[in-house]
């Protein structure tokens, strides 16, 4: 009897030994896990940023686990070392989340223009910055789009103003947002009364998608759009597409369907978080006569 009990206390304390290994490398595997701050305090900012980016390369990490690992690390990083030294060695890994969390909670009582981001030697790293920057004065102004398109405004060109306005949009319509309010034809009308109706529309299928919609769903509540900005939303769908299938060829193709627009959107997806060669690879499936409008969009940062 004793023997047994002793066998049964053994194979508790084997299973539990498992549990906690299963345990230990299952946090490492999940957004929610935290010790990646001891891996910033211990590595500094660019080697911790290409230990999580090893992870998302190796299939260990989807690349929206990735982006919001990062967005949190970012944000430890702003608090704990200041935004401005976070930026000097901030780097493009998996869709710049570490840049993006830089900005999300910080107190930007000082940023009174998009200077702040001009300093990036490439032109991608700038465009993320910017970005990054919207998402920031969206949540600093507490949802005032008028307060932080007014800072975008401020850039020096039609493409930095836009990248500041694409954060400010798709903050605005990200679920942490505004999760109560319904997907009607008054997500469309924000997009209306604001002289950045193109980016509004590009990132307006977060909203739509929100409720229970699938991404083609999504697709048909385009027609809704502004006149001639349906394409708009048409390409930010095509970029969720590439986002939540985990950059899946076959799948973005299946959901985006015969919306050239949405194929188009994902192609610049695909180039701008997966690299150059991702999104020359997707281009290889269009047909001959919109191989170099796929192309243009490839290239477009590059």
């Amino acid at each position: 009897m004793r023997f047994r009990f002793l066998i049964v206390i053994i194979i508790l304390v084997l299973l539990f030994q498992l549990s906690s290994v299963a345990s230990n490398e299952n946090n490492l595997l999940e957004p929610q896990y935290r010790n990646y701050h001891e891996l910033f305090n211990k590595n500094g900012i660019k080697n911790t940023l290409t230990i999580v980016g090893s992870l998302y390369e190796q299939g260990n990490l989807t690349s929206d686990e990735c982006h919001f690992i990062l967005h949190e690390l970012g944000d430890y990083a702003s608090k704990k070392i200041g935004i401005k030294k976070s930026l000097q060695e901030a780097t493009e890994t998996c869709r710049a989340g570490f840049i993006h969390g830089l900005f999300l909670n910080s107190n930007l009582t000082e940023v009174h223009d998009t200077s702040l981001c001009t300093g990036f030697f490439t032109k991608k790293l700038r465009l993320q910055c910017l970005h990054g920057l919207g998402h920031g004065l969206t949540v600093f102004f507490d949802y005032n789009l008028s307060e932080a398109l007014g800072v975008c405004k401020s850039g020096k060109n039609d493409g930095y103003q836009s990248a500041c306005a694409s954060g400010v949009f798709m903050e605005e319509f990200s679920p942490r947002a505004h999760l109560s309010r319904n997907a009607t034809n008054e997500t469309f009308e924000i997009c209306e009364n604001n002289d950045f109706k193109s980016e509004c529309n590009w990132y307006i299928g977060i909203r739509i998608t929100q409720y229970n919609k699938s991404l083609t769903q999504g697709l048909k509540e385009c027609n809704n759009a502004g006149q001639n900005y349906h394409t708009d939303c048409e390409r930010g769908i095509g970029v969720l597409a590439a986002r939540r299938t985990n950059y899946d060829k076959e799948n973005v193709f299946s959901i985006c369907g015969i919306s050239k627009e949405c194929l188009f959107g994902a192609a610049s997806e695909f180039s701008l978080s997966e690299g150059i060669k991702r999104g020359l690879l997707f281009c290889r499936q269009f047909p001959i006569e919109d191989k170099r409008r796929c192309l243009s969009e490839v290239m477009f940062l590059f």
